[in-house]
This record gives structure tokens, C-alpha cells and sequence, in this order.
């Protein structure tokens, strides 16, 4: 399938789902640094698994806010 500008529109979602993963794991990985966790690649497969149906926004701010107001790293609910 092609969008209007002739590209393809499975490649477009490739790369929207590719941006999202990277800014995942970019979010795992700083929480990691600041809890002195390491991070894996089993940890974050698991966490994306858990967390994959939350949008990245909503990740990003509830990382930031758990920064703000806990001790511990985060576990997934």
C-alpha cells in the first residue's frame, strides 16, 4: 500500500514503530543509569512485552515523574 506521496505506507509504520522502540529503550536505559540498574536485552524485551500498548509520551512522563518521587526502578504492572 502507497500513501500519497508514493511511499510505502508499511514502510512508514516500520519506521514510526522503529522511532518508538528506540525512544523505549532510550527511557529503560536512563532508568537503569539512575537506578543503577544494568539493562539488558532479556529486561528490555520484557518491558516492552509489558508496556507495549502504552504510548511513548505516556511512557517518557511516567518515567520522569517516578524519577521525581521513588528510590526504586520501575516494575511494569
Amino acid at each position: 500500500m502507497k500513501s500519497e506521496s508514493g511511499e510505502s505506507m508499511d514502510s512508514s509504520t516500520g519506521d514510526i514503530e522503529r522511532q518508538q522502540k528506540l525512544r523505549f529503550a532510550a527511557v529503560i536505559e536512563q532508568l537503569g543509569v539512575i537506578y543503577g540498574k544494568e539493562i539488558d536485552e532479556v529486561l528490555l524485551r520484557a518491558y516492552w512485552a509489558a508496556l507495549r500498548d502504552v504510548s511513548i509520551d505516556d511512557l517518557e512522563n511516567a518515567a520522569y515523574s517516578h524519577i521525581a518521587l521513588e528510590k526504586w526502578f520501575p516494575k511494569p504492572c
